[in-house]
């Protein structure tokens, strides 16, 4: 109650005081801060042991950071075998207090009015001097300094104008307030992020050992938010870099997708590692396996099998295997990979028969496909399953599509079956269908070319595995959308690919050269490895040049210019490709109204509803995303168990498989069906911060199939000050 009755008269008192929010940089594509800042910094003070005197006291002093609030003291106490502890809750105060409410984070371009309060604890304190200060992309548009005269006790309010530079990264705040004797400070630290999706392009050249090339560093973003990277190879890049940071910010967090952002990073740190600093990027490679891994524990059930999403309640048949894949490959090449984990997952998968059709019912394209990978991977994991191998195999080989025989012949081949495994083989050819899945197997053509090509390397099949890789390189090096699942298979199969390649090397590769910045500076380069790779940080708008040292032992080289930027503003215009979105706004009584401009303090609803287009097949893995701007603030209402007003009884709600509520957005993960062919989102918003926003795009879209996707273009909003 007292939250709400704060809040309503201060502003936000959950952004005052909370420490924690589950907003996810990497997810959203933020700026990540290197600074080490917190929005708050919470106060733990420890002090001890200490001796009491024969009465039991004990005097402890502590220097208190600027704090606004009351702090819990705590104190245990030992003597012979007698234990005993106390608390006490403590206020912290001060002749001079500062409280402002300000959002968690800015978004370019925008306008803010930051409230502050001063408190004046003792009588007769004078006038207060209150300077605003700020740092980062953040302008002051008012008087940086403002009087105020306290003749008694009392808070009194003011209010500075703050502008966001259209740029993105950290920001500061800093309030100070300066009475005669008193004197107190008051930090807020914020992260200014994209209100737009990032995009990516890139540019690629061969040259000759000897020659010189050049490149002008396009700056397509908004100032902070601009990335490139230029690397030399001994083979074409077919776009790698840029696929692997594309797939690692890809913004959801399923199993399927969490999976596919690390697994090709075992086979592809070249392509992610600035020359440079190799041992600190492949220490960076190291945390982001080793963190994913830590991940899964997330998604794990009772049972050994994985959800779809954290704490789901029913294993996801592909993503288990999937995972476990990763696991298994990931504990070859040396990473720990917990026992407890492992064996779980290896039971669940031992003691499981795949079922043909996925958790919604949906048949899967390939009906063996799932039942044949799960055998390859308890093969990879030693464990062969030859009995259950052998029942595929009798029930017919006509029956399996060209990517199972692969699958099922490298299977034989890791049991040690050899002669089995020639036989399927003379049965297999190199064509699959031309498919794609919205869930199951998340599988499509591009997928299971990656996938046989895989099987070939393992039974060391090299004129097919040469043949394959050819067509995906072409995938790779084109500007076509894939999903996770599809780009993670061709990423890793090349991975493993140029590991085959580099074994069958004679002699000692070399590729040497050097680099020109436009301030003069040269990186020379020389290695034996498949490229080398280096980030350009601030040359943007102008030209970098390259040059191929003579000693480069290849008769060719390829230098790629992978670049990226967020745009000001996000899609301007509306999008439905076989889905469609409505938008509606809607007071506490269900009356529509225009969010242009809203009131501080108002309260209303914002309900989406998602439909496909047409009656046709089911479509799995939807995704709805809506970012909020900066002055709007979101309110769960699972946390207060609020029931919704009885006129949103009509809505279809709740059908979500999951909602992931961030600081400053919502997304929904949900299923569209024969039964569901249109479904409703509902999102509880509070106006809190006065000024000028920007209401990013809604989008909607199938995680598997880009061609399935609604997009509502944004727009500028207002809070007005009450």
């Amino acid at each position: 109650m007292f939250s709400h009755v704060l809040g309503a008269n201060k502003g936000d008192i959950f952004k005052t005081f909370s420490i924690g929010g589950d907003f996810d940089e990497a997810a959203s594509d933020l700026p990540l801060s290197d600074s080490g800042k917190r929005r708050f910094n919470p106060v733990s003070l420890f002090e001890g042991p200490l001796m009491t005197n024969k009465n039991g006291y004990a005097k402890v002093d502590f220097t208190m950071p600027e704090y606004v609030g009351a702090v819990r003291v705590m104190a245990v106490s030992a003597m012979d075998n007698a234990y005993s502890h106390a608390e006490k809750s403590v206020p912290v105060t001060k002749d001079l207090m500062i409280i402002t409410s300000l959002p968690r984070v800015l978004g370019p371009a925008e306008k803010l009015s930051v409230p502050v309060t001063i408190f004046a604890m003792k009588e007769n304190l004078g006038s207060v001097d209150v300077i605003l200060e700020t740092s980062g992309p953040l302008q002051l548009t008012s008087a940086q300094q403002q009087r105020l005269s306290f003749d008694e006790a009392g808070e009194k309010d003011l209010f500075f104008e703050v502008a966001v530079d259209s740029a993105v990264g950290d920001a500061q705040i800093i309030i100070k307030a300066k009475a005669k004797n008193s004197e107190s400070r008051h930090e807020t630290n914020l992260v200014v992020r994209p209100s737009s999706p990032r995009i990516f392009a890139s540019e690629s050249q061969d040259f000759a050992p000897g020659s010189t090339t050049s490149f002008a560093v396009p700056e397509i973003g908004i100032k902070g938010s601009n990335r490139a990277q230029l690397s030399v190879s001994r083979r074409p890049q077919m776009n790698i870099s840029k696929r692997l940071r594309w797939l690692i910010r890809y913004p959801y967090g399923c199993i399927e997708q969490t999976t596919s952002a690390v697994f090709p990073q075992l086979y592809l740190s070249e392509f992610l590692t600035d020359s440079r600093y190799k041992d600190a990027d492949k220490g960076r490679i190291d945390r982001n396996i080793n963190a994913a891994i830590d991940r899964l524990r997330y998604f794990q059930m009772s049972n050994g099998g994985f959800s779809y999403w954290p704490g789901g309640s029913s294993a996801s048949e592909w993503s288990s295997l999937y995972a476990g894949h990763f696991l298994v490959e990931a504990k070859q090449r040396g990473y720990h990979v917990p026992d407890n984990m492992f064996s779980s997952w290896l039971s669940f998968q031992k003691s499981t028969r795949t079922r043909r059709t996925n958790r919604n019912n949906t048949p899967y394209h390939d009906t063996y496909l799932e039942s044949i990978y799960r055998l390859y991977v308890l093969a990879l994991a030693n464990e062969p399953q030859v009995g259950e191998m052998n029942l595929v195999k009798e029930r017919g080989l006509s029956k399996l599509s060209n990517a199972s025989k692969w699958m099922l012949a490298a299977t034989y081949a890791l049991a040690g079956v050899e002669k089995t495994a020639t036989s399927i083989m003379s049965e297999a050819k190199l064509t699959v269908d031309d498919y794609f899945e919205f869930g199951s197997s998340y599988g499509s053509s591009e997928r299971d070319k990656a996938l046989i090509m895989q099987c070939l390397l393992k039974l060391k099949k090299w004129p097919e595995a040469n043949q394959l890789s050819k067509e995906i390189a072409e995938y790779l090096s084109s500007n076509n959308w894939y999903s996770t699942q599809t780009l993670a298979w061709m990423l890793t199969t090349m991975g493993k690919y140029f590991d085959a390649l580099e074994e069958e090397n004679e002699g000692e590769p070399l590729l040497a050269g050097e680099i020109r910045l436009p301030d003069g500076e040269n990186i020379p380069f020389e290695t034996d490895g498949i490229a080398f790779e280096t980030e350009l940080d601030a040359i943007f708008g102008q030209q970098v040049e390259i040059t191929l040292d003579e000693r480069t032992t290849s008769k060719r080289a390829f230098v790629t210019l992978d670049y990226s930027g967020v745009p000001l503003t996000g899609p301007q215009d509306s999008v439905s490709n076989k889905l469609k979105i409505d938008m509606e706004w809607l007071d506490e009584d269900g009356t529509r109204f225009n969010p242009a401009s809203v009131r501080q303090g108002k309260t209303f609803w914002l309900h989406l509803q998602v439909q496909k287009v047409n009656y046709g097949q089911s479509m799995d893995e939807v995704a709805l995303v809506q970012i909020l701007p900066s002055g709007w603030e979101i309110e769960n209402t699972r946390l207060s168990n609020e029931n919704r007003p009885d006129w949103m009884k009509k809505y279809n709600v709740g059908m979500e498989e999951y909602l992931d509520l961030r600081d400053d957005r919502a997304m929904w993960f949900f299923d569209l069906n024969r039964w569901n062919r249109q479904l409703d989102f509902i999102l509880k918003i509070n106006a809190v911060t006065p000024g000028e926003f920007t209401l990013p795009a809604t989008k909607a879209e199938a995680m598997y199939n880009r061609d399935y996707r609604a997009v509502v273009p944004g727009m500028r909003v207002v809070v007005e000050k009450r």
